[in-house]
């Protein structure tokens, strides 16, 4: 079964600078990704940011517009097959909107060595300013994080990354390939170079949240909370499958738990994505591999959406 492809939490100037493209068969299919020297493999994105300079093609049927972040703008597409989109933005009629979205990147090559990625949103809603400065916090310690681990990594890099090193210089797991696809296209040099520039930026785009976001980017070093471990509840194929049937006669009161459990355990900074599935299982009996692909529905609808990494909110 082909499965949607994480969107990353990116800025807009990571996704501009990443210049490779690596490409993996899936399900009969070939998956295409931005490789970032940052550490990112990128074939979706989730932003949060402003929509500006509206531009409807009649004839073409499609609509262009831009959105930009703290540190840069970028162009993004829709036509007849996303109506939704289409239609959200038309009517936006040139009002500076910020609003959040799940994109598709796509990569136009006009000519051998210049590579544009084209920006495919798959749903758009309206945003508040708190959600966005959630949004730059939860990206910009996400992104410091990672550039961390790659000056690290480069500064020590001796011909190949090892898993060895990764284990040493505690990179969790789900960096591993991401990381490792950076040092195959990029040189140590490259990578040094392009995380001190970042961190320029970064410290100038980030200037008037520094009071907000609780760490000092000169340090370059943040600190990170482990989710803690639940342990999984074993079923057998039997029950599995009884469960399965139990929600495929009554998806739509199972989505309601869901999101009626997201706005009851939601203090303010969104709900523990791992509790909600453990609240659901408790109370449906529903598998916790059925909750998640619901969830995971949900998020790609944009009935419920992630305000940082691994919390939820619902509108």
């Amino acid at each position: 079964m082909f499965r949607r492809q994480v969107a990353w939490r990116v800025f807009i100037e990571e996704v501009k600078r990443s210049r490779y493209i690596h490409e993996e068969e899936m399900d009969d299919k070939t998956i295409r990704y931005l490789v970032s020297p940052f550490g990112a493999l990128i074939n979706r994105v989730f932003f949060v940011g402003t929509v500006t300079d509206v531009i409807e093609s009649k004839e073409r049927r499609s609509i262009k517009a831009r959105i930009s972040d703290i540190t840069g703008v970028i162009s993004i597409y829709a036509g007849e097959f996303q109506p939704d989109v289409y239609t959200f933005l038309k009517l936006l009629e040139n009002e500076p909107t910020i609003v959040m979205l799940t994109a598709k990147i796509r990569i136009f090559e006009p000519e051998e060595g210049r590579k544009i990625p084209i920006i495919r949103p798959e749903w758009i809603k309206k945003a508040k300013l708190s959600d966005r400065n959630a949004w730059i916090i939860d990206v910009a310690s996400n992104t410091i994080e990672r550039l961390n681990y790659v000056r690290k990594i480069a500064e020590n890099f001796d011909n190949d990354l090892t898993e060895d090193m990764l284990i040493e210089l505690q990179v969790p797991f789900h960096y591993w390939k991401p990381l490792k696809l950076t040092f195959t296209y990029y040189t140590p040099e490259e990578i040094l170079k392009e995380v001190e520039d970042y961190k320029a930026l970064l410290t100038d785009s980030l200037g008037y949240i520094s009071d907000i976001m609780k760490f000092e980017l000169e340090e370059f070093e943040i600190e990170t909370e482990e989710e803690p471990e639940v342990e999984e509840e074993v079923e057998t194929p039997k029950e599995e499958y009884e469960l399965e049937e139990a929600y495929e006669e009554a998806p739509s009161s199972l989505e309601k738990v869901i999101i009626d459990t997201i706005k009851e355990m939601d203090s303010g900074a969104g709900a523990p994505w791992s509790g909600v599935i453990d609240r659901v299982h408790k109370i449906t009996g529903v598998s916790k591999e059925i909750i998640e692909e619901v969830i995971e529905d949900l998020l790609t609808r944009a009935e419920i959406y992630e305000v940082s990494r691994g919390r939820l909110k619902a509108f």
